[in-house]
């Protein structure tokens, strides 16, 4: 009878979050997670091991193995091919030693000793010179899947873990995927990052408001300067419009008048836009500083909205959520 995985890794292309290290790392977020009642997640860490896994072993002897687990096709020798032994030998050893000390600072370790026996069992094998079956390969990246409960949460805190999680994710992958094709994935990203913290209450602190806050206000600056290029592309000079609009309404008045009205509005146009990106790096520059009113800055960017600035509805809620939004003063 065919098997199946305890469970499957994560689909897709996976992504780096090399962008989100300083935050993963920040002492802010392991306070947080301490006063919430469980570890810092290490989804990241995890998502690493099992690339540097898959790259470093053949993908069509993976492939055959999770085609006959899936019940597409017939098994082979079920032997897995090294493509480079050194690197696979070297990410056994760093995953074995990671998660050893993990193990070491949780309260409970089933799912931790899972893969720990996992890894120790490779490591002897490799040690040995004996074939490692590709099956082992595939239960040791279904145990290192992100989604586990790796402290057996109650699970009232495992939603808030996810809950937590799930915000980091997607300020990693809006860091890490600004675009695809024509689509904004960026600021949709961004979007639902700010959705799952203004909905959680608990997960608001200063220290996340702030991320929050700069990663969407940096992402509204470069949309600015791309309405500047595009402007520019559309009124390359205004100035030599409205002259030349003057000069030409001597010989033909609508046509010189239609100039002047297209270098004017060029002009207003570019001043607008530049304007509203001083004022909005500004406010960048005091989110940064963490000296800063939530609910002031709230304010002037919903003044800088009513100037044809589409600032996000949630980026304010963001700014206006943050504890001591009101009067810029740190949380004790």
């Amino acid at each position: 009878m065919k098997s199946s995985p305890k469970a499957a890794p994560p689909l897709g292309i996976r992504p780096k979050w090399t962008s989100l290290e300083s935050v993963l790392r920040a002492p802010e977020l392991y306070a947080l997670c301490d006063k919430l009642g469980f570890l810092p997640p290490i989804w990241h860490k995890t998502d690493e091991f099992i690339e540097r896994i898959e790259g470093s072993v053949d993908e069509n002897s993976l492939e055959r193995e999770r085609s006959y687990i899936r019940g597409d096709g017939d098994r082979g020798d079920g032997v897995l091919v090294l493509t480079d032994p050194v690197a696979f030998g070297r990410v056994v050893e760093e995953a074995e030693e990671f998660f050893t000390r993990r193990a070491r600072i949780s309260q409970n370790t089933h799912e931790l000793d899972c893969v720990i026996q996992l890894l120790i069992k490779i490591r002897e094998q490799l040690v040995s010179q004996k074939p490692i079956q590709t099956a082992t390969i595939l239960d040791l990246t279904g145990a290192m899947w992100c989604g586990r409960n790796w402290q057996n949460l109650p699970e009232p805190l495992n939603e808030r873990r996810t809950a937590l999680d799930g915000v980091l994710r997607e300020i990693g992958l809006a860091r890490e995927r600004p675009t695809i094709g024509v689509v904004d994935s960026r600021s949709y990203t961004l979007a639902k990052a700010a959705q799952g913290y203004v909905a959680n209450d608990w997960m608001h602190t200063r220290w996340m408001a702030r991320i929050l806050a700069t990663d969407m206000l940096l992402n509204l600056q470069s949309a600015l300067k791309d309405r500047e290029k595009q402007l520019t592309r559309w009124w390359r000079n205004p100035y030599a419009l409205v002259v030349g609009g003057l000069l030409l309404a001597y010989v033909a008045m609508p046509f010189g008048i239609a100039l002047c009205i297209a270098g004017v509005l060029g002009y207003v146009a570019q001043f607008r836009n530049l304007s509203t990106q001083s004022e909005l790096e500004r406010i960048i520059t005091e989110v940064q500083s963490d000296f800063y009113s939530g609910r002031v800055l709230a304010d002037r960017l919903e003044g800088l909205n009513r100037s044809r600035c589409d600032v996000p509805s949630i980026l304010t809620e963001v700014l206006r959520s943050g504890p001591g939004s009101g009067d810029g003063r740190h949380p004790e």
